[in-house]
């Protein structure tokens, strides 16, 4: 069970691509979207060459001119991350590409699998975007894995979407839907319910035993076990860039040498927790 970790901002890339994965076994995952500057996407499709100064992985100038081929630390960090993307559709500003554009766009970011665009609680608009999704999937040659996204209101609705997916040729499906806004925000944010989101998973996996499921929004250290109990490929998680302790919420003018040590430090309490998450030794 892979935990996704949400980045849509340059610096978050940068903190990932600092975390030392050395181990063959370690897959640590990355969950971005479409509705990202231009910048973020260059640098998402070049992880972990994320900086155009300093690299995170050697902690030193590049010396292969930002080729990644040349660089050994380098192409063990990057085998050790699975990208996803999603077309933003629950963001702000939400999706408006069609799905040349957005499947164009994945494969610019040079991500291992690509999100449908779907409804909340909707399985019917859901089912309409994968029609349309996987045939313009099939008229060309992508370099990522098509995504379909299961929803509903209900056990039942969320089992008929799935299977519909199913009788579409989705390999892939993604389970939609279970997270709610928090008050005065626009984000999806939080799990409402996780008695019935363990009710979805369940009468899926009694169904489909080996089906590659992937969890959209759910993740948290405390739902780990559920989502590795049901089989889960991986889902994702924003809270990780949070965890930390210096300087948050405070407006008062700084030197900008106390800025610069209060990042480093920010950085370094955030890649102490997802050591923790992903079982890295703690250097």
């Amino acid at each position: 069970m892979i935990p996704f970790l949400v980045a849509d901002r340059p610096a978050s890339l940068n903190i990932i691509s600092g975390l030392e994965t050395k181990y063959e076994s370690i897959k640590i995952g990355l969950m971005g979207h479409a509705n990202t500057s231009e910048n973020f996407q260059k640098y998402f499709a070049r992880f972990p060459c994320v900086t155009n100064g300093v690299c995170n992985v050697i902690k030193d100038e590049c010396p292969y001119n930002g080729n990644l081929k040349s660089c050994k630390e380098g192409l063990i960090r990057r085998n050790s991350v699975i990208k996803m993307c999603d077309s933003g559709i629950f963001q702000k500003n939400g999706c408006n590409m069609n799905y040349d554009e957005l499947f164009n766009l994945y494969d610019l970011m040079n991500t291992n699998y690509g999100v449908i665009k779907d409804e909340l609680k909707n399985k019917n608009i859901t089912l309409e975007s994968a029609i349309e999704a996987i045939k313009i999937y099939r008229e060309k040659s992508y370099n990522f894995n098509l995504v379909g996204v299961a929803q509903g209101k209900s056990v039942r609705e969320y089992i008929d979407c799935y299977d519909d997916l199913k009788s579409l040729g989705y390999d892939y499906i993604a389970v939609g839907g279970l997270l709610k806004k928090r008050n005065n925000t626009v984000r999806y944010t939080f799990v409402s319910n996780t008695n019935f989101m363990e009710n979805v998973l369940s009468s899926i996996r009694e169904k489909y035993k080996n089906d590659w499921i992937y969890v959209l929004g759910c993740y948290h250290p405390k739902r780990h076990d559920l989502l590795l109990n049901y089989n889960v490929y991986g889902s994702d998680y924003k809270g990780w860039i949070f965890q930390y302790d210096i300087g948050r919420g405070k407006k008062s003018k700084i030197s900008s040498d106390n800025k610069e040590r209060r990042r480093k430090s920010r950085y370094q309490q955030v890649r102490t927790y997802l050591k923790s998450i992903y079982n890295l030794p703690q250097n």
